[in-house]
């Protein structure tokens, strides 16, 4: 059998995941508040990685996250991204 020489690693990408399943590791409420910081933080990620990508699984992740956020800005940043496929 012929020798396996070593190779090298160009890149590594790495892919979050999320499953929404309100309920059945907190309460409703505690989700939601956690949904808030979850898209918040994929925000800044998107902003500060050209190459970063996020997935929203529910309206309803965007509704609760748009009660937390009344600052005009703020929403402006997440439609951005939006419009930009992110």
């Amino acid at each position: 059998m012929p020798a396996i020489g070593p190779e090298t690693v160009a890149r590594v990408e790495l892919v979050c995941l999320e499953h929404l399943d309100i309920g059945f590791t907190a309460t409703p409420q505690e989700i939601a508040r956690r949904q808030k910081e979850h898209l918040d933080h994929a925000i800044l990620l998107c902003e500060e990685r050209p190459d970063f990508r996020w997935t929203i699984e529910s309206i309803w992740q965007i509704e609760e996250w748009l009660k937390r956020t009344p600052d005009p800005s703020e929403r402006a940043r997440l439609v951005a991204l939006v419009r930009e496929g992110r």
